[in-house]
Formats: C-alpha cells, sequence, structure tokens
C-alpha cells in the first residue's frame, strides 16, 4: 500500500485506530449480553 503523503497515512492510522476501538467495545458489549443472558437461563432454569 503506497501513501502520496505523511497526512494520508496518518490519516488512514486514525481511521484504523477508531474502528480498533469499535471492534473492541462491541466484542466488549457481546460478552457482557452473553452473560447476562446465561444468568437469565441459570436462574430461568433453577
Amino acid at each position: 500500500m503506497t501513501y502520496r503523503n505523511d497526512a494520508d497515512r496518518e490519516d488512514f492510522i486514525e481511521r484504523l485506530g477508531i474502528s480498533w476501538e469499535l471492534a473492541f467495545f462491541s466484542l466488549k458489549a457481546m460478552e457482557l449480553i452473553g452473560f447476562k443472558i446465561c444468568v437469565h437461563l441459570r436462574k430461568s432454569a433453577s
């Protein structure tokens, strides 16, 4: 991958960082939702 100048590269890295944060956040949210579902299922099972 080639860049015309440093500004393009920094912009690309910045966008990559934002998508990383978003992916990490959605992963954490999914873990939390999964945990809540497990707790709910256990409560209704007992």
